[in-house]
């Protein structure tokens, strides 16, 4: 059997924040979007 190796999602990077909270991305995320995603994520306020 022969798989096509790029058709298999890459692994998420996993950013634990000092809150307790859990961000996980896949490579090619938009490095902006992930920038407001984090900064509302590391907020102490629940979301």
């Amino acid at each position: 059997m022969v798989t096509d190796a790029s058709a298999i999602a890459p692994e998420p990077i996993e950013i634990a924040l000092p809150n307790g909270r859990v961000v996980r991305v896949r490579p090619g995320f938009d490095p902006a979007t992930l920038e407001r995603v984090l900064a509302v994520a590391a907020e102490e306020t629940p979301c």
